[in-house]
């Protein structure tokens, strides 16, 4: 026997320090892959040429973004935001569709993003154009067409659906008769 082995003062395994180091930089590079994975998973739009790659159609236009106080191309004709309409409409026009194509929705994943305002420029922009436009509010839900326009919304939509009323009772006429315009009705406790 050369020399007697020392019996050790503390353990030699598990060390907590370099254990601990080595689970935060396994746990955040397994989360940085997770992530990137998880991003590429989700069909989420956040540029104009993402939209296009996705859908292989034609852009037909982009809107700027404005204030409330600007979002009624009726009342200001020459901004920014009318002539994005305006092109807009022209872009629609140029797709050739048959009359009986030319029906056009506006939607949006979320509330309050802009819908009624974009629908209500887009049929104005129509009627400049020299369309004949009908306009239908179909939010049931929380409809505000006829607060934007200032028209009754004691029979609209709702009462046509319910067959209580024949459409052509329902139209109401805005922008000197331009744009004929169907709001959505009472409110319903079941829309």
């Amino acid at each position: 026997i050369a020399d007697f082995a020392d019996i050790p003062q503390c353990p030699v395994k598990p060390e907590p320090i370099i254990n601990y180091g080595l689970g935060l930089v396994a746990g955040l590079a397994g989360g940085i892959i997770l992530d990137f994975i998880f991003e590429n998973l989700v069909p989420a739009f956040y540029r104009v040429q993402d939209i296009k790659s996705a859908f292989k159609a034609p852009l037909l236009g982009k809107l700027p973004k404005s204030r409330k106080s600007q979002l009624n191309v009726f009342q200001a004709n020459n901004t920014l935001l009318s002539e994005s309409f305006r092109r807009l409409v022209t872009n629609i026009h140029q797709q050739d569709l048959p009359l009986s194509r030319k029906k056009l929705l506006v939607t949006s994943p979320d509330p309050r993003q802009g819908k009624s305002m974009v629908a209500l420029n887009l049929a104005v922009s129509l009627a400049e154009y020299g369309e004949k436009v009908i306009l239908i509010d179909c939010n049931l839900r929380s409809p505000n067409q006829h607060d934007l326009l200032g028209l009754s919304n004691e029979s609209g939509l709702k009462e046509v659906l319910e067959g209580n009323l024949d459409y052509q009772k329902a139209i109401q006429e805005f922008a000197e008769g331009k744009v004929s315009v169907i709001t959505s009705g009472q409110e319903s406790e079941n829309p």
